[in-house]
């Protein structure tokens, strides 16, 4: 048990607790980490931000924009290990998580995501980003097709889509995916889309 007292923070939203952090929303500003055992301060998770935010198994955030200036319908997924933004999904501010698979609620559908695959490679093609970057100049045939593998990946990574209203809420259970609209519940088989009921 511990208590520090923190200044110049703004504390909002549900705690989150991997086995060595906590971690805590600020609203629009970017997530803090503390240690778990003593609640020493271990900086802001940067590219994230809103009240509520996911935490999967492999510490993987799943936050809002981190300010107001931002898109307000987006999903942002950070590493905490690393404390770097992984990938961004426009859109959307409805995510459900469970091991590698993601569903969220984009643009009136429903959609399965296999998350490591799609975020896989959208580093691929930050890295080619960052290089072309140092190069200063065109892009080698070498990255730009290194690129176009990735973005390939990345639309295979989308498993399914059904049209579907923005839900009010969604969870996982067993093999389904439920999902709370107005007025009504849905379930939808969680690896193919079928409407179960």
């Amino acid at each position: 048990c511990f208590r520090r007292e923190l200044t110049g923070v703004t504390l909002q939203g549900a705690l989150l607790a991997s086995k060595d952090r906590i971690y805590v929303p600020q609203g629009r500003a970017a997530p803090l980490a503390f240690n778990r055992r003593d609640g020493a301060p271990q900086g802001a998770i940067g590219d994230a931000g809103g009240v509520f935010c996911i935490l999967s198994e492999d510490e993987t955030l799943f936050a809002g924009p981190p300010n107001q200036r931002a898109d307000q319908d987006q999903i942002r997924v950070a590493s905490l290990r690393s404390k770097t933004a992984m990938a961004t999904f426009g859109g959307t501010d409805r995510i459900l998580v469970a091991g590698d698979d993601a569903w969220m609620s984009v643009s009136g559908k429903l959609k399965m995501l296999d998350r490591k695959s799609y975020v896989d490679a959208e580093q691929v093609i930050d890295q080619a980003r960052q290089e072309g970057k140092k190069r200063k100049g065109e892009p080698t045939a070498e990255m730009q097709a290194a690129v176009a593998t990735a973005k390939e990946k990345q639309q295979a990574s989308w498993r399914w889509a059904v049209d579907s209203p923005t839900p009010l809420d969604m969870i996982k259970a067993g093999d389904a995916i439920v999902v709370g609209l107005p007025g009504q519940v849905r379930a939808y088989a969680s690896g193919t889309g079928d409407e179960l009921w």
